[in-house]
């Protein structure tokens, strides 16, 4: 824009500032048509004499509104791909609060269709619990195998015995279990308020208090209490930290400072064993059979209990067994989202 506003030739030249929508010939698309879609300076120009952009762009976010973003002749990732060196590495972070914000505004939109928003609602859980084993493997990527990198760190590895192990590299295996009656942190409960709760008064986060996955749940709580009210809100919270539990079973053990404990003069980090007896003994049982096949599908999820998880009495008593995560919505792009709010 900048280059034909200050610079020199036509805007009628850019056909990505210039056109509102376009419909091409393409034997690649259903109908036979190509949609492609610009900033519609053409028709801005004719309404106000001069150029303004359509309603298109969502100026909070800096990106494209749904459902226009996948017709814009515009390549957001690969053009600020070419001006930050490291957007390979941000770009994650910053893609996840875009895709809060978007779900933010779904749901204001479609805020009198229970359906639509209970589908959304689900849709922030899973961002914010992929959000949380990024920032886990986030915080020991020196610990992994290169070849793990990239999936740990878009949250595709699990966070359970075989698969934490699995992507670490031989000189951190096993890992450190935290376990005793002297410990800090005797319950999952306690735990879980510890790494996702937001009250000062109770620990301290120092340096950690901000991580991506904090913010990110603390938007998602208070976009709920604003449109559905705090009943809903605490609902929703309890929901996330059922699926928290039931889902996680090797979890990081925080200190005041540090969102992970090292052992004294070591890069070990330490970990907190979630473990449950039913649970345990029904696979155990399997196994004997031979019946068991791993990793979990992420739907085990849902038939587990909700009592009854506790820290690991000693660390050789553990939840040796490996459940994907749940990410199927998480994984979702923006208009398949879009797509899936105006089905239902």
């Amino acid at each position: 824009c900048l280059r034909f506003s200050y610079g020199h030739g036509q805007l009628q030249e850019s056909a990505g500032c210039w056109r509102d929508v376009r419909y091409t010939a393409s034997n690649d698309a259903p109908d036979g048509l190509r949609r492609t879609e610009g900033l519609g300076f053409q028709v801005t120009m004719s309404q106000y004499g001069y150029p303004w952009f359509l309603e298109k762009v969502d100026w909070e976010t800096m990106t494209f509104r749904a459902p226009h973003g996948q017709y814009m002749l515009f390549n957001n990732p690969s053009m600020q791909q070419a001006y930050h060196a490291r957007y390979g590495q941000i770009r994650d972070v910053r893609d996840d609060f875009i895709q809060v914000n978007k779900i933010q505004q779904l749901m204001q939109q479609f805020d009198e269709i229970p359906a639509c928003l209970g589908y959304l609602e689900d849709v922030l859980m899973q961002i914010c619990l992929c959000a949380f084993r990024k920032d886990v493997f986030q915080q020991i990527k020196p610990l992994l195998k290169k070849e793990y990198v990239e999936e740990a760190l878009a949250g595709g590895v699990s966070l359970c015995w075989p698969s934490v192990n699995r992507v670490l590299q031989p000189r951190y295996r096993p890992v450190h279990l935290v376990t005793g009656k002297r410990l800090t942190v005797q319950s999952i409960d306690v735990l879980f308020a510890w790494l996702w709760g937001w009250r000062e008064d109770q620990f301290q986060r120092k340096h950690w208090s901000e991580k991506p996955y904090r913010l990110l749940y603390r938007r998602s709580c208070e976009t709920i209490r604003l449109l559905r009210g705090k009943g809903h809100a605490r609902e929703w919270r309890q929901k996330l930290k059922n699926s928290f539990i039931r889902s996680n079973w090797l979890l990081p053990y925080p200190q005041g400072d540090r969102f992970m404990k090292r052992q004294a003069g070591t890069q070990q980090v330490c970990w907190w064993s979630t473990y449950h007896t039913g649970v345990h003994a029904y696979y155990r049982n399997q196994e004997e059979r031979g019946i068991l096949r791993q990793p979990f599908s992420s739907s085990h999820i849902n038939h587990y209990p909700l009592d009854g998880w506790r820290l690991s009495p000693d660390p050789a008593q553990y939840m040796p067994y490996e459940v994907e995560p749940e990410h199927h919505l998480s994984d979702l792009s923006e208009v398949e989202v879009y797509e899936r709010v105006l089905q239902l």
